[in-house]
């Protein structure tokens, strides 16, 4: 079996290989550019629209940025009250599987008609998106400490916030991370159903204009930014986790 250097190193020497095959397929089947652009017209289009797209990238990066931290303090929030009270976890985790199993895509068109086409109701979606999975890690986290841990605080007569700001949270981190992993990809894709149904700027919408005037190759632009915008945002989780969690094993850190 390779190791984890040479099967990076495979995978980043197959991507010239695929674009050149895709390249060569189209050219070969003589495809339409409506239907299916050639890679060096999709690149030749970001060069020339590059600020045009980098502008949009932005706005659907604010949109999952800031529901991505919102769901961080709702979702860590709720971790705490649900693994501090038993009466809270009782009261929330029926409403909570009720939620998860409603499609979030039903209610981005509510948010539009109540906050409008601007930010906030895609940043609303992308919170609703990515909260559950740090909801669900963070208080498993919290949940599986030492009880050695928790009797030591209490014979040292500490105090709830005590426990949890020096017990709880810090064995939580590791578990928090795992649901920040999931929840960055998720969060762009809420915001991008968000800005599917009704926008007037964002990634999004650069996909719904495309599609409307059959221009394929802009539609593929917009795809590689999106791609690039949660590959960015991922990265950043990871250089994060290594700087608060240094001690954890490298291969958790990329898996």
């Amino acid at each position: 079996m390779l190791g984890g250097d040479a099967s990076k190193a495979l995978t980043i020497a197959s991507l010239p290989v695929l674009i050149a095959l895709w390249e060569l397929l189209v050219v070969a089947l003589q495809t339409r550019e409506s239907v299916l652009p050639r890679p060096s017209a999709v690149a030749a289009l970001i060069v020339d629209e590059f600020p045009v797209l980098v502008e949009h990238t932005w706005i659907t990066a604010k949109e999952a940025v800031v529901g991505l931290g919102l769901a961080v303090l709702v979702g860590v929030g709720l971790a705490a009250a649900m693994t501090i009270s038993r009466t809270v976890r009782a009261m929330l985790m029926p409403t909570m599987v009720a939620f998860v199993s409603v499609p979030k895509i039903a209610f981005a068109p509510l948010f539009i008609m109540w906050l409008g086409l601007g930010y906030r109701s895609k940043m609303i979606t992308a919170f609703l998106v990515c909260v559950f999975p740090i909801i669900v890690n963070t208080t498993g986290g919290m949940r599986q400490v030492e009880p050695d841990m928790l009797n030591l605080v209490r014979l040292m007569r500490g105090s709830r916030l005590q426990e949890f700001l020096k017990i709880r949270m810090p064995s939580a981190l590791p578990a928090l991370f795992d649901g920040l992993r999931i929840a960055v990809p998720l969060s762009v894709i809420g915001a991008l159903v968000a800005e599917f149904i009704a926008s007037s700027a964002g990634l999004g919408y650069v996909i719904i204009s495309a599609h409307v005037h059959f221009n394929a190759t802009l539609a593929f632009a917009a795809i590689f930014m999106i791609v690039m915008l949660s590959m960015a945002l991922f990265a950043i989780v990871i250089l994060v986790e290594k700087r608060l969690l240094p001690w954890r094993p490298s291969e958790r850190m990329v898996g």
